[in-house]
């Protein structure tokens, strides 16, 4: 059983928790907050959870604090902007880390926490839950399947829209923290990056990309447009939290379509030419937790093993492929964000941002 820390009290914190106990894997060592009323709300909504262990779980202020408490595992849903503080703290605590997408603001975060962790043997998961889901893999299978036919893509259209009601609150004149340049916010790499993972784990890397986003009041984007170039077309990712429109996904050939219903919480996906491939109802689980539970499960698998025998073989090539496509979405992001002039207070250096391809 895994030791768990949190680093958040949001509903994504939740979420994951709850997801973390429907995998069997995990239990509660604490949360960590700003606020102590906070972390105690937040582990009494917890208790009535089987196995989590929340009403023996206690709540601390830092990632030290949590390591110090025992936790063997941190899920850090902090703000993005302290991603890499608290992941680099509690590598060096012996902790291994599963961050909240998007993991960390730009390559030279990225690069500074996975430096530690190899420093350490520890593992660093990014949870961009969509990677794990049934639906993903079937559109991944589906598109790899054409390709040893022969067959590629001509275009793409990826989409994941959401209304946000933190949206008023910038259009009465603040500035919460999706929307803030200080805390690593925006569109694009808040919603944006489930429709990056969805065209680099499906299509691969594109030779040349550009976002044309439109700016909310706060200096981020509040919804854009990115295109992706490749040589056999463009993919078009449609982004926005200023509102909402139908998510999915269509992957056009000159004979046929793959598609599907969303970049992410995908229930149906269908290839032209063979049908449906994948049908299913939303998680047992209710909401999103259900969804997080293919993730919570997955990371178990490899987090249970580097603290056991070591990862083998074929476990060490999957977190490998896992964290190499993180780093690319990272600095696909970096560089959409950089080309439309939009940069984080804590950023690295200027040229941050690699080129695609």
């Amino acid at each position: 059983m895994l030791r768990l820390g949190i680093i958040g009290t949001g509903a994504i914190s939740s979420a994951f928790a709850r997801a973390a106990a429907a995998s069997g894997a995990y239990r509660l060592a604490g949360v960590a907050s700003r606020s102590e009323d906070s972390g105690r709300r937040f582990l009494a909504a917890l208790e009535e959870v089987r196995g989590l262990g929340a009403s023996e779980a206690r709540v601390h202020r830092s990632a030290a604090e949590l390591c110090e408490e025992g936790a063997e595992v941190l899920y850090l849903a902090s703000p993005n902007s302290l991603h890499a503080r608290d992941a680099l703290e509690a590598i060096e605590r012996g902790a291994d880390v599963i961050v909240e997408k998007p993991a960390f603001l730009d390559p030279a975060q990225w690069e500074a926490v996975h430096d530690a962790a190899r420093r350490r043997g520890a593992l660093v998961l990014e949870a961009a839950r969509n990677l794990y889901e049934p639906g993903f893999a079937a559109v991944a299978e589906a598109v790899a399947a054409r390709a040893a036919r022969g067959e590629r893509p001509v275009a793409a259209t990826l989409s994941y829209a959401q209304y946000s009601s933190r949206w008023d609150r910038v259009l009465e004149g603040e500035e919460p923290n999706i929307f803030s340049p200080a805390f690593g916010g925006g569109a694009l790499v808040d919603l944006g990056v489930y429709a990056l993972y969805a065209a680099l784990a499906w299509l691969g890397t594109p030779e040349d990309a550009v976002y044309v986003p439109h700016l909310a009041p706060t200096g981020v984007d509040a919804h854009g447009t990115a295109v992706l170039t490749y040589p056999w077309g463009t993919v078009t990712v449609l982004t926005g939290k200023d509102h909402a429109e139908p998510s999915g996904a269509r992957i056009h050939y000159a004979h046929g379509e793959v598609s599907c219903d969303g970049v992410q919480a995908i229930t149906r996906a269908e290839d032209t030419a063979r049908g449906k491939l994948f049908a299913a109802l939303a998680p047992a689980e209710e909401g999103l937790a259900g969804w997080m539970a293919f993730e919570a499960r997955s990371f178990a698998r490899l987090l249970e093993a580097r603290r056991d025998a070591g990862l083998d073989a074929a476990q060490r090539a999957e977190y490998e492929r896992v964290t190499e496509l993180s780093h690319e979405v990272n600095r696909l992001a970096t560089r959409l964000r950089h080309g439309a002039g939009i940069r984080f207070a804590d950023e690295g250096p200027e040229d941050s941002g690699a080129t695609p391809g």
